[in-house]
């Protein structure tokens, strides 16, 4: 059993692409010259970079809202029948609301260009770090059988190697990575040996910082990957599936659905795959591998008022996969197997005190269960097999006060963890 306490008083001064956080909420009001609301505006938040795209329509009283929203620099566009275009650039770096108050102006009869400049979208105090969103790695070839996450972050992150069975090395480091899902801090190794990972496509945005990380990871300094989750708040019902066959007999099936209102949403994921080479065997033709994974993820949200936010992540997975054989086993008859069972319970509260200040706590219970079977056949131990059971759980809270005041942000927060690992 292992329990630590980690206290964090962090300020940074114009960080616009590192997360200091979860994920942020972009809120305005629309008017015209006069102060009236303009209803039924067209709003887009988007990022040429990292293709993540939005869209939402004003309110009756001219109001507009994106949650959920990974922290980065986004363009903001408005349209509106008879007023003229309206444009901005954004920075989205932390878990504070950014309220807008737009004024549009009438169209003008006579038609004209104007040429000017804009921000771009990068950034003009960089970091060493890289942000990837859903759209951009559902494009990329993942290979990995149960690890998808890792494959993505090795695709993304300089200074990044591959490593067997679904395993990665972070600037020449072993293990040293953090992973953060929505505010939950996550330590375990991310292979299919040791823990099962979160679906790519529960997942809306990656960052990851691989050089000066922010003092709220702890002491995993080599690599902090930041996770934010998908989510059905303000959105219409969407959803998609698909199915896939590989070499190796590898069969996959991937659905998920998401559906909610301006108070409320929920988002499915749902996983499951089998393959004849579930994990990195040397031989080409692998004789003693297969292996099936399974995983549901849920988040739900709540928003009752303009004042706080919930949300609960629910995630359930398991791998169960044969150990690859030698070839004296194999003629031995060993049928020795592994099974990986996880859970994690995850809820999450902001609450905003005022338009620069806000508290976020997340409490979390995350628990991996392996089990190792030897085959049926008792004489079949020479090499020898294995019979045993190991649980690893985490128990934590993780509270930080955010304050966002021009190019600077202060966050203050503590973080309490309980690592309980266990021979049964």
């Amino acid at each position: 059993m292992r329990f630590s306490l980690l206290l964090m008083v962090c300020w940074a001064g114009s960080m616009y692409g590192q997360s200091l956080g979860s994920a942020g909420t972009i809120r305005g009001k629309i008017t015209d010259p006069s102060g009236a609301v303009v209803a039924g505006a067209v709003v887009s938040l988007s990022n040429d970079l990292t293709l993540y795209r939005r869209e939402a329509k004003a309110s009756a009283s001219g109001e507009f809202q994106f949650t959920n929203i990974p922290p980065n620099v986004y363009h903001l566009e408005v349209n509106a029948a008879g007023f003229q275009h309206h444009h901005r650039d954004l920075s989205v770096r932390s878990v504070v609301p950014l309220n807008l108050e737009i004024a549009l102006t009438i169209q003008s009869q006579r038609a004209s260009v104007t040429v000017g400049s804009e921000a771009p979208l990068i950034e003009t105090t960089p970091s060493a770090h890289s942000d990837v969103d859903s759209t951009l790695f559902s494009k990329m070839p993942t290979t990995s059988v149960a690890s998808g996450l890792s494959d993505i972050i090795t695709l993304s992150t300089p200074a990044v190697v591959a490593d067997s069975d679904g395993f990665f090395h972070s600037l020449g480091d072993h293990a040293q990575m953090a992973l953060s899902i929505d505010n939950q801090p996550i330590t375990d190794q991310q292979g299919s040996l040791f823990s099962t990972q979160i679906p790519l496509n529960a997942i809306q945005a990656i960052e990851a910082v691989y050089g000066g990380t922010p003092a709220e990871y702890g002491d995993k300094t080599s690599l902090v990957v930041t996770t934010v989750t998908r989510s059905g708040l303000g959105q219409k019902a969407h959803g998609s599936f698909s199915a896939g066959y590989g070499s190796f007999g590898t069969l996959s099936q991937k659905a998920d659905i998401g559906f909610g209102s301006a108070k409320w949403g929920q988002f499915f994921a749902m996983n499951t795959s089998r393959s004849g080479r579930f994990l990195d065997t040397s031989e080409y033709r692998p004789f003693h591998d297969i292996g099936n994974n399974m995983n549901l993820f849920s988040r739900s949200d709540y928003q009752p008022d303009s004042s706080n936010m919930l949300h609960l992540n629910v995630l359930a997975a398991r791998n169960w996969f044969q150990i690859p054989n030698t070839i004296d086993q194999r003629d031995s008859g060993q049928d020795q197997r592994q099974k990986v069972r996880s859970f994690s319970i995850a809820p999450g509260w902001i609450h905003v005190f005022s338009p620069s200040t806000t508290l976020a706590v997340n409490p979390f219970v995350r628990q991996d269960l392996i089990n190792y079977y030897p085959s049926s056949d008792p004489f079949a131990d020479q090499p020898g097999t294995l019979r045993q059971t190991r649980k690893l759980t985490n128990l934590g809270l993780k509270a930080d006060l955010n304050y966002l005041h021009g190019r600077h942000n202060a966050k203050f927060g503590v973080q309490i963890t309980d690592t309980i690992l266990a021979l049964i």
